[in-house]
């Protein structure tokens, strides 16, 4: 990654592209002013290893428009288009990049009609719900309706509802459903600024195996071996469920005040816990959302379902990450690790375990 006074912010993926090396690039990026001239390629089919997709996208967002420009492979190009679409970051390029090349050539619009307006993609390997923050591709307001939506994705994924044993399926759709409408209630709220281009998904893929799970948090060894423990070494197979936005995040939303992004990071934590324990919703104060029933369960509902299901997740939010064990009887998410390089937004990303495998 090189910058002059001239030329843009060159980044440049070949290879393996890391959680990691998404993180480093987060944080090299700290260094570039908001709104600045960035260049990224991915013109050499970089291996989009699972995580990694959705740290760039989100990391993008805050040179959204005319100052991102993208150079990808031809547009369609198998496989390692399929992976680009499953990792997120084909869908946040579509929002964010003013303009993408493929072999020297504008195909802006023509990539853009790939993920744009569409409401839902659906693959074999995985489904994609966009815009979740403008409430398009499902209803924040109607769980029936949702359930219903969430069901049909899992089927087309190969999935039966019976998969999750007797109760889960239910506790699936609960926390998918209170992640999605935390999206619609705080991603493009104040005090992020008014017209500032947010993308937001939820995406649901089917994981087989667990030797290809990667881990920025130094905690995913310990759950697969609790969790092959405690249902056999036949359970290979997860679902994962990524719901993700690059809008305000959880601390500056809390807070209302994005400076807090630069401030002391035990700061930043201390809206983050605020915000995840219960009885502490911000929608009263902010008083530019709808607050339903009693305000302030959302991550109390999810901490719940996620401790049934004995899922793994993280929460990537501002400079920080958490961790939520469901297999070691969590207490709430905890954060691991070192200060981290400023993602705007916040994704959730959980591995639910698929306990009764029907079939193919």
């Amino acid at each position: 990654m090189e910058r002059t006074l001239t030329k843009p912010t060159i980044i440049n993926f070949a290879g393996e592209l890391t959680p990691a090396r998404a993180e480093e690039v987060i944080l090299n990026l700290d260094d570039v002013e908001e709104g600045s001239p960035v260049s990224v390629d991915f013109s050499r089919y970089p291996i989009i290893k699972p995580g990694a997709g959705w740290r760039i996208g989100s990391a993008l967002r805050r040179f959204s428009g005319s100052s991102l420009e993208v150079n990808v492979p031809p547009l369609g190009d198998g496989e390692w288009f399929r992976d680009f679409g499953r990792s997120g970051l084909g869908y946040s390029l579509a929002v964010h990049a003013g303009k993408i090349q493929v072999s020297g050539m504008d195909a802006s619009v023509q990539f853009r009609n790939l993920y744009n307006g569409i409401g839902r993609r659906t693959d074999e390997v995985y489904v994609l719900f966009g815009d979740l923050h403008q409430g398009i591709s499902v209803n924040p307001e109607r769980e029936d309706l949702f359930r219903d939506d969430f069901v049909g994705a899992l089927r087309s994924l190969r999935v039966q509802p019976s998969d999750f044993g007797r109760e889960g399926l239910s506790d699936l759709i609960k926390f998918a459903f209170e992640a999605t409408q935390n999206v619609f209630d705080h991603a493009s709220r104040k005090p992020l600024h008014h017209g500032v281009k947010v993308a937001s998904y939820l995406l649901l893929e089917r994981v087989g195996g667990i030797g290809g799970l990667s881990d920025t948090t130094g905690r995913l060894k310990g759950y697969v071996r609790r969790t092959t423990g405690l249902f056999g070494w036949r359970m290979t197979e997860f679902v994962r469920v990524r719901v993700t936005d690059d809008g305000v995040g959880v601390a500056a939303r809390q807070s209302q005040n994005a400076i807090v992004y630069q401030g002391p990071l035990d700061a930043e934590a201390a809206m983050v816990g605020e915000a995840l324990n219960g009885h502490s919703s911000i929608k009263g104060i902010a008083q530019d959302c709808r607050i339903r029933g009693s305000a302030g369960h959302g991550y109390t509902y999810i901490k719940a379902s996620l401790q049934t299901l004995r899922a793994f997740a993280i929460l990537r939010t501002g400079r920080l990450i958490a961790v939520f064990d469901g297999s070691n009887h969590s207490r709430g998410f905890e954060f691991v690790g070192d200060e981290l390089g400023y993602l705007p937004g916040t994704t959730m990303e959980v591995l639910v375990p698929v306990t009764e495998i029907s079939g193919p």
